[in-house]
């Protein structure tokens, strides 16, 4: 019976009757998008909705984008695929349009190997780690006056390729070629504050734009997890993590030419780069989460542009989505501590898992868990920033506990220089 009960699961008739019913077009699908999908031939086509897309930034202005996407399953266990992805883009104050395209193709869910091709034209944020949500920016923008979100013109192709190496090795790699020019404010538009003018589109106490030219860059990653186990089925693995801590090294190396002035010089950039990441319950009540960073930077030739800096994941606003919390600095200004010199990034963070809070009768029964935190940020010439905090997590809303809210401390060198709350959205702490 329940051979049978497959067999018509699995059948092209009762597959295309299932699509029938989920593809149905509906009022929704104007704002949020649509999906028609094709099962029994295992392909699926996406179109995002522009209107859900509207953003804006003093560059750009409002602006909006479409995204498509079709993926492709080449076997029933999706082990292997490959998704086509263009993106549009276009901005009402800049009057520019930018598009995009990406293809990706899985392998094998073996070792898990991968090949990204993307090129097109985008307006890419300076920290290329993206450590401001242009929609958390858009509302500083309107609301406040206040421009985080700095931005350049860049033009660009990149192959990228990532793969398992005996179980316990990730490598991932990518080679981009781009030109790239950088943006002016093209509005002062705002609903509040209206006689101010915004901060130049420049990061940190950079004085006005670079100068456009080339640049190549080469950028290679091995993780090292001792701890991952793995289940095996006989066309893929499942791999989990393990509690031991992780080991990476990075190398990235920039190589940028063609300037459009003779004043300028070519150079190259060596970055290397140690990491170390570490999820463990100590003796004591809670768990524990760790990751420290030391690198360097190496340069000959001219001196490298702002762009090609060593960036750290900063934070200036209220509201702070995190996707755990050692992956960014709560209090630090985006681009101040940028450096092309040596550097050591430290992050701490101890969830008590309710242990004083679930004593408290009522407050109990909300099941929040207590957090401390320290972050450190040692740069050449004695330059130290800290930060230190307390915070609730697990703070429910609706049937999801996904918000986390923090008051912290931050010092340069031994001085106070701010102190505050931020609220954001945790996924792992």
């Amino acid at each position: 019976k329940k051979d049978s009960l497959e067999i018509i699961w699995n059948s092209k008739e009762f597959k295309d009757s299932t699509d029938r019913k989920s593809n149905k077009f509906n009022s929704n699908n104007i704002l949020f998008g649509y999906t028609y999908r094709n099962t029994f031939e295992r392909w699926s086509l996406s179109i995002g909705s522009p209107l859900s897309t509207i953003q804006f930034d003093p560059v750009r202005g409002f602006y909006t984008a479409m995204a498509i996407k079709y993926k492709k399953e080449q076997n029933e266990e999706a082990t292997s695929w490959y998704s086509i992805s263009p993106e549009l883009s276009y901005g009402f104050a800049d009057k520019k349009l930018r598009a995009s395209l990406e293809f990706q193709k899985l392998f094998n869910k073996i070792n898990y190997q991968k090949i990204i091709l993307k090129a097109g034209h985008i307006a890419e944020q300076y920290n290329d780690a993206n450590p401001i949500s242009p929609t958390i920016n858009g509302l500083y923008n309107l609301y406040a006056k206040l421009n985080y979100l700095k931005l350049y013109d860049k033009k660009f192709l990149r192959i990228g390729l990532e793969q398992r190496f005996l179980n316990k090795l990730k490598f991932e790699s990518f080679v981009d070629v781009s030109s790239r020019t950088s943006l002016l404010n093209n509005t002062n538009y705002s609903f509040k504050k209206k006689d101010l003018d915004y901060s130049p589109n420049y990061p940190g106490d950079t004085i006005g734009g670079f100068v456009k030219h080339k640049a190549a860059i080469f950028l290679a990653k091995l993780e090292y997890s001792p701890g991952t186990k793995y289940v095996s089925y006989p066309n893929y693995r499942v791999y989990l993590a393990g509690k031991a801590p992780v080991f990476g090294l990075q190398y990235r190396i920039v190589r940028a030419f063609n300037f459009e002035t003779e004043e300028k010089q070519s150079y190259f950039l060596h970055n290397p780069q140690l990491s170390f990441e570490y999820n463990f319950n100590p003796k004591f009540i809670g768990n524990s989460s760790i990751r420290a960073l030391l690198g360097t930077n190496v340069f000959s030739g001219g001196k490298p542009e702002i762009i090609d800096y060593k960036h750290f994941n900063g934070n200036q606003t209220i509201l702070n989505p995190e996707k755990s919390a050692t992956s960014a600095f709560r209090l630090l200004p985006y681009y101040d501590y940028s450096t092309l010199g040596n550097y050591f990034e430290f992050h701490l963070n101890h969830n008590f898992n309710g242990f004083f809070l679930g004593k408290i009768p009522l407050i109990k029964n909300l099941k929040l868990e207590e957090n401390i935190g320290a972050k450190l940020l040692l740069l050449e010439n004695d330059r130290r920033y800290s930060e230190y905090s307390i915070g609730i997590s697990n703070i429910l809303l609706s049937i999801f506990r996904l918000f986390r809210i923090d008051y912290t401390w931050a010092f340069r060198n031994d001085s106070a220089v701010k102190n505050g709350v931020t609220i954001g959205i945790s996924l792992n702490n």
